[in-house]
């Protein structure tokens, strides 16, 4: 159950990171 809640958060990082800073990614 914790590893499946991490992996929701971290998939949800890393959707807010392509959100909020597209261009700084590239």
């Amino acid at each position: 159950m914790c590893k499946n809640i991490h992996i929701q958060l971290h998939s949800i990082k890393k959707i807010n990171t392509r959100i909020y800073t597209p261009n700084q990614l590239h």
